[in-house]
């Protein structure tokens, strides 16, 4: 009985372990001039979710000089 609670107990861990977090992230993106700077939430993501679409804003915003990094 010990055995099979240690084994449900670690297995209950190694799942819990596995399992993305998924939190809020804020997408800052500047222009050169300065004069427009936009954050854009994304909500509820995991890390590389939110890495992806701040990379997608980051495209848009190089055609102007402009970048976008996680914040």
């Amino acid at each position: 009985m010990k055995k099979t609670i240690t084994i449900l107990a670690v297995l209950a861990l190694a799942a819990f372990t596995m399992t993305s977090c998924k939190k809020d992230y804020v997408c800052k993106c500047t222009e050169p001039t300065g004069i427009t700077n936009a954050n854009f939430q994304l909500e509820n993501v995991s890390k590389d979710d939110a890495n992806s679409a701040c990379d997608t804003y980051s495209a848009t915003y190089a055609l102007v000089g402009g970048s976008c990094a996680l914040d």
